[in-house]
């Protein structure tokens, strides 16, 4: 707990123990103020009865003095395949029930390999009420100087301007080239809305304000975290550390959990 407030750690996961273990396991050894954290809150998407009873054991594992919500999914537990927003809009549910102030979303496939803070994310949204979400998955960038974002101590704003079409391509981005460790790889910096499910710190009531996500967006169009984020970004904006802190380890698009669930 930080200063009156309680933290909640949420964890998402669909099929993918594998990746879920490693991750939990890199999380406890390189958060520095994993005492902070007052609840867990833990989704499984439709893995099978042997892998959920494993990840029952892992969360009781590493967190054995933590209040803990665990939620196991079947695949019919959905009228539709809007699956990963009805599960984020469970989660605000639990957030609201936990009394939760802050929460760290953690995706089961984002593996931390360097020291980071919960903390100092808490305390610059305290300060700086512009800002609802605080990540460790964008490091710096080498930006052309006319757009040289602003920074707060070690952390950096994330640039994103509403007047220019969404998703298009804003600079070569040579420093995540190289970062993603994938050979002859190269990407480009896009104009992507503040918002971002990435591993980072939300400032609950904020993220509330902006209401449920979506179950009807056209999905010939439109994501289910792109419509929220376009929502989210008119008002507030994101940070994120200037340290390379995760490698992605469903970077294959195979391993997706939207198609191994066939859906969105």
């Amino acid at each position: 707990m930080i200063e009156g407030k309680k933290l909640a750690l949420a964890i998402t996961s669909c099929k993918r123990l594998h990746f879920l273990e490693r991750v939990l396991k890199a999380f406890c050894v390189f958060c520095r103020d994993i005492d902070m954290i007052d609840t867990v809150i833990f989704f499984d998407d439709s893995s099978t009865i042997d892998e959920k009873q494993r990840m029952d054991q892992i969360l009781f594992e590493l967190f054995p003095d933590k209040e803990k919500k665990i939620t196991h999914l079947k695949p019919e537990s959905f009228p539709d395949t809007y699956r990963h927003a009805r599960i984020l809009n469970m989660l605000r549910t639990d957030l609201v029930s936990t009394k939760s102030d802050y929460m760290f979303l953690l995706e089961d496939d984002y593996l931390f390999v360097d020291f980071f803070s919960i903390g100092e994310g808490i305390k610059i949204m305290q300060e700086y009420p512009e800002y609802g979400y605080v990540g460790f998955s964008q490091s710096y960038k080498k930006f052309p100087e006319h757009i040289r974002p602003r920074e707060i101590g070690d952390y950096w704003e994330w640039h994103y301007d509403p007047d220019q079409q969404i998703n298009c391509n804003i600079f070569m981005d040579e420093v995540a080239a190289i970062q993603n460790l994938i050979p002859n790889l190269w990407q480009t910096y896009i104009n992507w809305p503040s918002f971002s499910l990435r591993p980072g710190t939300h400032d609950v009531e904020r993220l509330l304000s902006i209401g449920e996500f979506s179950t009807d967006y056209d999905r010939e169009t439109m994501r289910v975290e792109l419509e929220f984020a376009i929502r989210w970004s008119k008002k507030f904006r994101a940070l994120n550390h200037k340290r390379f802190h995760i490698i992605n380890l469903g970077f294959d698009q195979s391993m997706s959990a939207y198609n191994l669930n066939g859906c969105e």
